[in-house]
């Protein structure tokens, strides 16, 4: 099997940005949300199209982080790929931000992995390896900061997110599933949803669930 050509998203923190990936970055750039994604990802498409290395047309995957994370990236995200796959229909590989952040650390036999939600609480997930892959042993949470503690097993790693998410990790977790035939995590764009886990600002305030 020839090396798959992934463009892969990360909208889902504090940082985010695209990545041209066959195996390694091939073009990638990274941007702070606070400069507006939705400006600035289309602006990395520009500034990708001067690279001759560069089509949208050898694409053969695109990669995009689901959540759990920001309300507002991930909204971007998932719009981003959805606007993609109606010009250029490919496959597209979900991936979650705990399990980006899990893979990272995967020479740990197990590891908890806690990322800020703001307002006191956490995202967390706890992860065990095989065949180098995370594997959730509990689905994903929302908790409280204070009860996280809780949570964690003696034996689990402890990780962290700090800096945000890089859209190369994102890329590169991607890969591994497809080399695996991990045909659950390869979506048609139409099935692409955001992985929220918190309700926007919004939702709380009115308590109106927003699709």
């Amino acid at each position: 099997m020839e090396t798959p050509v992934i463009l892969a998203l990360e909208t889902s923190g504090a940082v985010g940005g695209i990545t041209y990936f066959k195996g390694f970055p091939l073009l990638s750039v990274t941007v702070p949300s606070k400069e507006s994604f939705c400006k600035n990802l289309f602006k990395i498409f520009k500034f990708f199209e001067k690279f001759e290395d560069f089509t949208l047309k050898d694409v053969d995957f695109f990669a995009v982080d689901v959540g759990p994370g920001s309300f507002t990236g991930l909204r971007i995200g998932v719009s981003v790929i959805k606007a993609l796959g109606l010009v250029i229909p490919k496959p597209v590989v979900c991936v979650t931000s705990l399990e980006v952040l899990a893979y990272q650390n995967r020479t740990a036999s197990k590891v908890a992995v806690i990322r800020n939600a703001y307002s006191g609480e956490v995202f967390f997930g706890l992860y065990r390896f095989e065949d180098s892959l995370p594997v959730a042993e509990l689905s994903p949470l929302l908790v409280k900061a204070t009860e996280v503690d809780g949570l964690i097993p003696r034996d689990a790693v402890v990780i962290k997110e700090e800096t945000g998410l890089s859209p190369e990790a994102v890329a590169r977790l991607a890969f591994a599933y497809i080399n695996r035939g991990f045909k659950d995590r390869i979506k048609s764009v139409d099935e692409v949803l955001p992985f929220y886990l918190k309700a926007s600002e919004a939702e709380r305030k009115t308590g109106i669930k927003v699709s």
